[in-house]
């Protein structure tokens, strides 16, 4: 009887989320046709709403929608308007809320995993740490930090949580939608690089940004480090429809976006990114149970990364100043002081960029979001997010299916990428980033059967 009564909620789910992604993908369309005309904002607004509509009522939806447009709109234009971007995190907040009152009305509320409870407490103690910096440097102040909140690290954990109840559910279609989403940015990024900025000028300029370096390519983001972090992530979706795919249409799928996505890191001209690329091929092999055959594959696709970075990229790395590393030190340096100094509770969100000079750095951001969660928020944030990575780690490492490998790839990317950068500052990143973590967590968690249980070797997409 219960086996029915499961089996019939569980196809009832099916039916809902097809339809909802149906209607995601709809209006991706309208989203990309509007922005592609260059609509009045009148209209864009009108098209937030139906979005965020759907979210509030479809986690796959929203999610489909975010995982769409995410890699490419950022929380602000450079005029200071407000995108769709964060109004859908604030919905999709809103309707994870919902999605767990109607499961504990149906007698099914899910059991939060240690990852989970830790992602909690960093949401709290970050948002708590926003409260701090308007009681400290006024609500002007706090208002600023709560700009930088809701698509930074607040956006991203709220992505994660709504990943995580789709994951215990079996869905994870939303993962393919972002890996054509980042794959799809990545080729109009090289593009565009290779042309000289040449796409910036037409019809899809809406897509990509201007880049002030000019020598790294940015395409999607005015950043290369971000850039990179971005291009990784769909890199290890690729790379798990290699390793773990059964379809031979599909690991050629895979392997096509895979050499663009590779691409992509590589003309960034980002040490941390190839470091990560590098931990990345070890994820794989440590699951794969195949460190052979990984390990010539990997080191053959770094040797040619490598030379691909070095030989033209000498030009690129001379525009690099010599003091930059340093900084960067200073930095850090600067995060530790502001700890020592409030170690409790921290300064508050985001005074790391009005308390630099002060502790002296002549960088305004921290360049480690783990030593910020220190010097913001405090030991409590601190520890909540150095937590939330070491019970990841060992989720990921009890399952050894392509989920774990994906999960503990990507985390292996954000904590590399996080540790000499500020990948959370972007929307961006904490999409596509946290809801492929999120759907890990909540498939290991789940112990699902179809293709994502802890014995199953591999993705065959349905």
């Amino acid at each position: 009887m219960l086996a029915s009564v499961q089996s019939g909620w569980r196809r009832r789910i099916a039916d809902r989320s097809t339809r909802a992604l149906t209607l995601a993908l709809a209006l991706v369309a309208v989203y990309a046709v509007l922005r592609t005309i260059d609509a009045p904002e009148a209209v864009l607004l009108g098209w937030t709403i139906a979005a965020a509509a759907l979210t509030v009522l479809s986690l796959v939806g929203g999610l489909s929608i975010l995982a769409a447009i995410g890699p490419f709109t950022e929380a602000l234009t450079d005029e200071g308007l407000i995108t769709a971007v964060p109004f859908l995190l604030a919905a999709l907040g809103v309707g994870t809320v919902v999605a767990l009152v109607r499961m504990a009305i149906e007698g099914r509320f899910p059991r939060p995993s240690v990852p989970v409870r830790l992602a909690v407490v960093l949401f709290t103690g970050t948002l708590l740490g926003v409260l701090v910096t308007a009681l400290s440097f006024g609500p002007g102040r706090g208002l600023e930090a709560l700009q930088l909140w809701v698509p930074g690290i607040g956006g991203g954990l709220v992505v994660l949580l709504a990943a995580w109840l789709l994951g215990r559910e079996g869905e994870y279609r939303p993962l393919l939608i972002v890996a054509g989403s980042i794959t799809l940015a990545a080729l109009l990024s090289v593009a565009d690089y290779l042309q000289g900025g040449g796409l910036r000028d037409g019809a899809l300029g809406w897509l990509l940004r201007p880049d002030p370096l000019q020598a790294r390519m940015t395409g999607i983001i005015p950043a290369a480090n971000p850039a990179a972090t971005i291009f990784l992530v769909g890199l290890a979706t690729a790379v798990a429809a290699i390793v773990f795919g059964r379809n031979h249409w599909f690991r050629l799928l895979a392997t096509s976006a895979g050499a663009v996505l590779l691409l992509a890191v590589v003309l960034t001209y980002s040490r941390s990114g190839l470091m990560a690329f590098v931990a990345m091929i070890a994820a794989f092999a440590w699951y794969r149970h195949s460190w052979r055959g990984l390990a010539v594959v990997g080191g053959a696709v770094l040797v040619i990364a490598l030379a691909t970075l070095v030989i033209p990229g000498l030009s690129a790395l001379r525009n690099v100043p010599p003091w930059a590393d340093q900084a960067r030190v200073d930095a850090w340096s600067a995060s530790i002081q502001m700890l020592v100094a409030q170690p409790l509770v921290g300064h508050g969100f985001r005074t790391f960029e009005w308390l630099h000079l002060e502790y002296g750095s002549t960088l305004d951001a921290p360049h480690n979001d783990w030593l910020r969660f220190f010097a913001e928020g405090g030991l409590i944030v601190g520890l909540a997010a150095i937590g939330f990575v070491v019970s990841t780690l060992m989720a990921m490492l009890r399952a050894s299916g392509w989920m774990g490998a994906l999960g503990l790839s990507v985390l292996a990317t954000l904590v590399l990428m996080g540790s000499f950068n500020n990948p959370m500052m972007y929307v961006q990143v904490n999409v596509p980033t946290f809801l492929v973590l999120g759907i890990g967590l909540g498939a290991v968690a789940a112990s699902l059967v179809v293709g994502l249980a802890a014995d199953a070797k591999t993705w065959e997409p349905q």
